[in-house]
């Protein structure tokens, strides 16, 4: 019986050591600003999903084709649905979609080039705007 209590010891403290390895890295991508560029990466994709389901361009199969490689913007669009802010504030019943993106984190940097004044993609944003406006005319 001694011999299988150290046995177990050695699995528990494997499973230990492996949960706080698994602990440190969640816990450097979460407060980690080198882990930035990562984090967000990994938030926008399921803000993407989320948003992408019930967005214009994807109901209608119409999308804008923006090539982001090698520009220094941001590696993915992030869409977003304002229909019910859209038809509020232009008074009338339509949906409205943006998929958008902006300047890039710079690698160790724990925020993106938009914020950096000294940055030539300062305040750099680039859309594509979807407007249906549900078979009626909007003016």
């Amino acid at each position: 019986m001694n011999s299988v209590q150290p046995a177990r010891r050695r699995r528990r403290r494997r499973w230990l050591t492996a949960a706080l390895i698994v602990l440190v890295l969640l816990g450097n991508l979460a407060f980690n600003p080198w882990c930035a560029r990562w984090r967000s990466l990994a938030l926008m994709a399921g803000y993407d999903q989320a948003y992408e389901r019930a967005s214009v361009s994807h109901e209608t199969g119409v999308s804008a084709a923006i090539p982001l490689a090698g520009t220094g913007l941001y590696p993915r669009l992030i869409t977003f649905n304002a229909d019910e802010q859209m038809s509020a504030w232009l008074g009338g019943d339509l949906r409205f979609t943006v998929d958008f993106t902006f300047a890039d984190f710079e690698p160790w940097r724990g925020y993106s080039a938009i914020y950096d004044p000294d940055d030539p993609l300062f305040g750099a944003y680039l859309g594509a705007y979807y407007v249906q406006g549900l078979g009626r005319e909007m003016t």
